[in-house]
């Protein structure tokens, strides 16, 4: 592979950008449970790697209150997770192809003290994190990666693909 397209970059800085990779990041998640008379509904802080998947252009403009975020994954974590057609190499295959929607492969971050797997990110889980808060992590965080160009331009088409999916009542027959 050639060297002037590097997967990713080691950054250390409060910008959040699209493609910024945190580890161990504590989301608040909603229990699924009825809500209570007080319209309240009850929540819990788990733990994921994400990858921040709003715009580089709204984050840095300030246009945005709320970051938008997906779970990374490691391959082995994954395809111990996984069931059916995904545990083996040939759905990672098509993972890695991008034919497989809502998932989406990115290689091995091999950066000096910063060594990552091959991971997929899940767009079937989407996270919705106050921008101030994510900003602080970052500080707080210190050392972080972040996808780079062309990387991250296919990542966000491939999470623009998942939505712009439209199933039809009636399809066409199969051949």
């Amino acid at each position: 592979m050639p060297d002037n397209y590097p997967w990713y970059t080691l950054i250390n800085e409060d910008m959040v950008l699209q493609g910024d990779i945190f580890e161990f990041f504590d989301i608040l998640v909603p229990i699924e449970a009825e809500v209570d008379e007080n319209n309240t509904i009850n929540s819990k802080i788990e733990q994921y790697n994400v990858i921040v998947m709003s715009q580089s252009c709204d984050l840095e403009a300030s246009k945005i209150d709320f970051v938008l975020l997906c779970p990374v994954i490691d391959v082995d974590v994954f395809t111990e997770q996984a069931s059916g057609a995904f545990k083996g190499r040939k759905g990672l295959e098509q993972i890695r192809r991008g034919v497989i929607p809502g998932l989406h492969m990115i290689a091995e971050c091999n950066l000096d003290n910063c060594l990552r797997p091959i991971r997929i990110v899940n767009f079937h889980k989407i996270f919705s994190m106050p921008i101030n808060y994510v900003k602080e992590i970052a500080q707080k965080n210190g050392d972080r990666i972040r996808l780079c160009p062309p990387y991250r331009e296919h990542l966000a088409q491939s999470f623009a693909r998942y939505f712009m999916r439209v199933g039809l009542p009636i399809d066409i027959p199969k051949f």
